[in-house]
């Protein structure tokens, strides 16, 4: 067995550092892509990828400066679902990076941004809202984004699992916080 364990972190590491490098390829990939990209449409989706690419590699500053440039790409185009897409984002990394006040007024200009019509973008916010003020502390002002968010993802037919299980789990967590533990059981046992 102690043979076994060096070369399980050796393995796990070059899977890691391969995978790494994968991701970094996309990312140039992208870029290439950006370069030769003469629609505003594409070049803001591709900002947002190269932002997406850059935080799942934990590198916030670099995501942070491509969801700044979809932001002022879909404002020059004057398409508001894309702008609240970017707040949200933005949002995300303020969040990711400790800046709660930043976050929240990302995600505030999101969310009025989107139709008054409750949809997928509008539940999607709720639930970044709701995960924020929790992480504050704000814990019945959560559970309110969280719940819309819920109610959303539990009568829409479109609705995407993960979702729906993340606003199960959140506010799970939420009612741990609150140390209610027979409704934080009910809500994380919904997300298995």
């Amino acid at each position: 067995m102690l043979i076994i364990k060096p070369i399980l972190i050796i393995t796990v590491t070059l899977i890691w550092t391969n995978s790494s490098a994968n991701d970094f390829k996309k990312i140039d990939s992208l870029k290439a892509d950006l370069l030769v990209s003469d629609s505003p449409g594409n070049i803001k989706d591709l900002h947002i990828k190269i932002g997406d690419a850059y935080y799942e590699n934990s590198c916030n500053v670099e995501a942070m400066d491509y969801y700044k440039k979809a932001l002022a790409a879909s404002q020059a185009e004057g398409n508001f679902s894309s702008i609240a897409v970017s707040y949200m984002k933005i949002g995300i990394v303020y969040m990711e990076l400790g800046s709660f006040d930043l976050a929240l007024d990302s995600f505030l200009k999101a969310r009025e941004l989107t139709c008054s019509k409750y949809n997928n973008l509008r539940a999607e916010i709720d639930m970044n809202i709701g995960v924020l003020l929790e992480q504050t502390g704000s814990f019945d002002e959560a559970l309110t984004y969280l719940f819309g968010s819920l109610e959303f993802y539990q009568n829409d037919e479109s609705y995407d699992l993960q979702n729906l299980l993340q606003a199960y789990s959140s506010i799970g967590i939420v009612y741990g916080r609150q140390e209610k533990l027979d409704s934080a059981l009910f809500y994380l046992n919904e997300a298995l």
